[in-house]
């Protein structure tokens, strides 16, 4: 499929990675603490009819050096960016602080439809890196909402790495102690996912050198079914912080940080998420949009509009695009959430609860069990399933 890629400059360093012929969905693709743009994730989702549009969020003209009360209107801005230009179906893919981004942003702007959080967190955390200001203590909010901070858990500076001065270190240790030190404060900083609108994919790996993931996704689709919702849930045990999707590069080495997993392992867990955030995202379309098998496709503009440097033509179905600045989200029509009978694989530790998700392992290696509202699962259906999973790759 031809890609058409634009740079922009303002009101954010940027890119937007869009099929030539147009498309309904848009997906704002947000990094994590590297604050890098997301070029190669961009020009995949767009190779698969998917406009993608990736932005330097802190560390660029005008912004904060590090992430340190970012404004969640930052993100609010893309998704109006991605509506006037047409979007009908709107989705956040953010991985680490991105992914934190991506959920606080659907939680205040209802116009998102689907959140694909990677390795994500279920709590605000504290700044990392320094402020507009260029202090990086005390400790502040990751982010604000209409100039306020957001509560937030602070980092316990009493932590030291393991190994101290000799190499990349693993932090996962730093944030369960700050966890356990600032436990009086973690009730107020999570995230409410339970009051977004927007459907919930999270995909975890648990073997995260750099904070507990897979448990902090755990807890987000927990906080989902306690509300009556759903949440899906993508995880490898073996897997790192940084899962790779078909078509991307391989991950860096980090001289100061390790990620955990294994090159192999987080490029498994991200084939696996692969094709279901294909899927939602698809699913974000108008319903007279449907996916060919095989690839996404998008109808074909009835005009052509000329580039030009200073403002890059409407990037999604044309014939939809909407002056301004995009749909408010007074202005937009929410729906009522439907909700289908859910669906769920027992995890690994033979837990025993049934979470309101549907946990998605790698090529549905479990059975699935209907559990029509119950929330308990019995120990011979614990039997069953452990007799299935004998020979997975747990």
């Amino acid at each position: 499929m031809d890609v058409v890629e634009h740079e922009l400059k303002h009101p954010w360093e940027g890119v937007l990675a869009a099929p030539a012929h147009g498309s309904d969905v848009g997906v704002l693709v947000l990094a994590g603490s590297s604050g890098r743009i997301e070029r190669e994730r961009a020009r995949i989702l767009a190779q698969k009819g998917i406009a993608a549009l990736s932005i330097r969020w802190f560390g660029g003209p005008e912004q904060s050096p590090g992430i340190c009360e970012i404004p969640l209107e930052t993100f609010t801005a893309a998704v109006d960016f991605l509506t006037t230009n047409g979007a009908r179906g709107i989705g956040i893919l953010g991985v680490s602080k991105g992914a934190e981004a991506a959920l606080l942003t659907a939680v205040y702007d209802p116009r998102v439809d689907v959140v694909i959080a990677l390795s994500p967190t279920s709590r605000v955390w504290c700044n990392v890196g320094p402020g507009p200001d260029g202090e990086r203590r005390p400790y502040r909010s990751s982010w604000t909402w209409q100039g306020r901070p957001l509560p937030f858990v602070p980092m316990d500076d009493s932590w030291t790495p393991v190994n101290h001065g000799s190499g990349p270190a693993a932090i996962r240790g730093w944030y369960e102690l700050s966890e356990r030190s600032f436990a009086h404060l973690v009730p107020r900083a999570e995230i409410p996912v339970d009051k977004a609108r927007a459907d919930l994919l999270l995909v975890a790996g648990g073997d995260d050198a750099m904070w507990p993931s897979l448990r902090f996704a755990e807890q987000l689709a927990e906080r989902r079914r306690s509300a009556g919702t759903t949440a899906h849930l993508i995880a490898r045990r073996d897997a790192g912080h940084r899962p790779r999707f078909p078509g991307e590069s391989p991950a860096l080495a980090s001289p100061h940080f390790l990620y955990g997993g294994t090159p192999r392992a987080d490029a498994l867990l991200g084939e696996a998420a692969w094709p279901h955030i294909l899927d939602k995202l698809a699913r974000t379309a108008p319903s007279s949009y449907r996916p060919p098998s095989g690839g996404f496709s998008v109808e074909p503009a009835e005009e052509s509009v000329e580039a030009t440097a200073s403002r890059p033509p409407p990037i999604l179905n044309r014939r939809q695009q909407v002056p301004g600045h995009g749909l408010s989200p007074a202005s937009r029509t929410v729906h009522s959430h439907a909700y289908e009978v859910v669906h769920v694989h027992l995890y690994a530790d033979n837990c025993g609860r049934a979470y309101g998700t549907t946990c998605i392992h790698e090529h549905n290696c479990f059975s699935e069990l209907a559990l029509a509202g119950k929330d308990h699962v019995s120990s011979d259906s614990i039997a069953a399933f452990s007799a299935r999973r004998a020979s997975s790759y747990w």
